[in-house]
């Protein structure tokens, strides 16, 4: 019927937005007119492409786009099909090698827009909040489940950092006026959440903001201001470079900073995050945007960049146990400094008058303060300040990042390679950087290498790992069928009767399988019923692993702050009204265990 309509009519339908791109290929399969007709609008094809896809950055030129849109499904599909590859064969891997993501590698390599593309859908992935309504183990490619959603973010997190280990090493090569504060911490952020969608302009035009909001105060308040009458021209110079001097008297530059603080600190009440000042979000600049709160060093680099913006030059310094800036008054005969804390709400104190414990000529330059930030995350990750992979393996992106900003530090790629051998990541990529690099202590340099050496023998053999962190590699897999002192089962939220958290059970043992050092170091004896229990191990809501016995456990049924923690995925689909269902990969591990979990469902319920 519709092949009689005239052709001016079917375009307009087959135009029509509320089609969306399956309509049209369903329309196009009911005739061949019809087909002919749909496919050969390449106007039609375009303007869908762009309704989806117009922020996907494009290096090649689209001729045809219902074939570019063919060709972006069958994308979709590989990805789909890498990522039930990962669950199936990796569940039991805590870390995944360079050469497992070898399916992503050669699309991109095969086409540099496919990378995009690739990234467009596993972002679409883990955005995805659709609720899975049941009590069953269902597909891996079910749409909103979690294992698809930790492989997502594990496939983007190594697919960004390609990109942005090449936009390090540029950063690193720039002149020292063009290493801006505010973009090196950017793209710590954007290293360290390679989930959130982090553009560099957006986050400087939050910065122009907040320098717009200084300057419509100071017109108010002192409107023959010098600032006032600056060109544009100057303005964009000093937006876009480190300046080394005032632009304008110190008399001028002090009303500044009196009006920053005023506005910054005061109106806009951004201070330092004293409730919560281990929280690694303290470290991103995205975040103290947002929450106003923040490290002494995350501060500062906010108020650099706007008072840069208005001409005055505030020297980062680097105390041992503080992060301040510093103002010097140039056009004085002493040249008289002053320090302020923005983290005290941008406090302004002269030098000689301060306690601060601060190298008086030193200017810290961006590179050391970017690599004092990537300390100070892995000083917090260490010292168990933080869930030890808060997101997805924070602590293994903060050393390679590290290893990227000192490519000679041998004791920076020792930490990075005790790291990937404890967890039993590939270390060919560090042999070769090793091998092929000139360092200048090449006897250390070998030492490391005879220590990758007996890496595969060490993979084989990893007894230094606690039995519930000891990760095997391969597929194989043993099924656990129930022993009937097992009284609680995978997928079972539960709450730990002496430390009051709250757990998932991702695996048990019929009896404690630990060490005698283990059980001697946690005092397994003076339990109750001692090792000759059922332990448990178990995904705890602040992100660690621990391996809990039986008799400490108490069935809770709410999961609390449990899917904050992307490790869930790794094991689990989703969560149904009191209990986490396992993947079809787990559940083949623990075939019986659904029996137990209904049964307690069926008894609270």
């Amino acid at each position: 019927m519709l092949d009689n309509l005239p052709l001016e009519v079917l375009q307009i339908i087959i135009e029509q937005k509320s089609l969306d791109i399956r309509d049209l290929i369903n329309l196009s399969s009911t005739c061949s007119y019809l087909r002919r007709i749909i496919l050969s609008n390449n106007i039609l094809w375009k303007n869908r492409y762009l309704e989806k896809w117009s922020k996907i950055d494009k290096s090649e030129e689209i001729g045809n786009y219902y074939e570019e849109i063919c060709h972006l499904y069958v994308i979709r599909q590989k990805v789909d099909e890498t990522l039930t590859s990962f669950a199936t064969n990796f569940m039991n891997k805590e870390h995944l090698s360079d050469a497992d993501f070898k399916p992503f590698l050669e699309l991109i390599n095969s086409r540099n827009t496919n990378r995009y593309y690739i990234e467009d859908y596993l972002w679409i992935i883990l955005n995805d909040h659709s609720k899975i309504n049941t009590y069953d183990v269902v597909p891996l490619k079910t749409r909103g489940n979690l294992t698809f959603k930790y492989y997502s973010l594990i496939s983007l997190r190594y697919l960004r950092h390609i990109y942005l280990e090449k936009a390090w090493k540029a950063f690193n090569l720039l002149k020292e006026e063009d290493q801006l504060l505010e973009i090196g911490a950017t793209m710590l952020t954007q290293w360290c959440r390679p989930e959130c969608d982090i553009k560099i302009k957006k986050i400087r035009n939050q910065f122009d903001k907040i320098a717009e909001e200084v300057k419509e105060y100071l017109k108010i308040n002192s409107p023959n201001h010098p600032l006032i009458q600056t060109n544009q021209e100057d303005l964009n110079l000093w937006r876009d470079k480190i300046i080394y001097k005032n632009q304008f008297s110190s008399a001028d530059c002090k009303v500044i900073l009196d009006v920053m603080q005023k506005v910054i600190c005061q109106r806009m009440d951004f201070c330092g995050n004293q409730d919560d000042y281990f929280n690694i979000n303290n470290s991103f600049i995205t975040e103290v945007l947002e929450s106003k709160r923040g490290l002494p060093i995350t501060l500062s680099i906010l108020y650099e960049g706007v008072a840069r913006r208005l001409g005055v030059n505030l020297e980062p310094v680097n105390t041992p146990s503080h992060f301040l800036l510093r103002f010097i008054q140039h056009d004085t005969l002493n040249g008289e400094m002053y320090y302020v804390d923005v983290y005290n709400r941008g406090l302004m104190s002269f030098a000689g008058n301060s306690n601060y414990d601060v190298n008086p000529i030193t200017r810290a330059s961006t590179k050391i303060v970017i690599e004092r930030m990537v300390n100070n995350l892995q000083v917090a990750l260490r010292e168990r300040l933080q869930p030890p992979d808060n997101g997805v393996q924070l602590m293994r992106s903060i050393l390679e990042l590290n290893h990227i900003l000192h490519p000679y530090d041998l004791g920076v790629t020792l930490s990075l390679t005790h790291y990937y051998m404890k967890f039993g990541i590939d270390t060919t990529p560090l042999k070769e950087i090793l091998q092929t690099r000139n360092y200048l202590n090449r006897d250390l340099a070998n030492d490391i290498l005879d220590l990758l050496s007996i890496n595969e023998y060490a993979s084989k053999n990893r007894n230094s790992l606690p039995h519930f962190l000891n990760e095997c590699n391969g597929r194989n897999r043993i099924q656990n069928y129930r022993h009937p002192d097992v009284k609680f089962a995978i997928g079972m939220v539960m709450r730990h009767k002496l430390f009051n958290y709250t757990c998932v059970i991702y695996g048990w043992d019929h009896i404690c399988a630990e060490s005698d050092a283990w059980k001697r170091e946690m005092n397994v004896d003076q339990l109750q019923f001692g090792a000759r229990q059922p332990f448990y191990q178990v995904l705890v809501e602040d992100g660690t692993k621990r391996y809990a016995a039986q008799e400490n456990l108490i069935f809770s049924g709410v999961k609390n702050g449990l899917d904050k923690n992307p490790e869930v995925g790794r094991f689990f689909t989703h969560f149904f009204r009191d209990q986490y269902v396992p993947n079809c990969v787990k559940n083949e591990e623990y075939p019986n265990d659904v029996e137990v979990r209904m049964k307690f469902h069926l008894e609270v319920s």
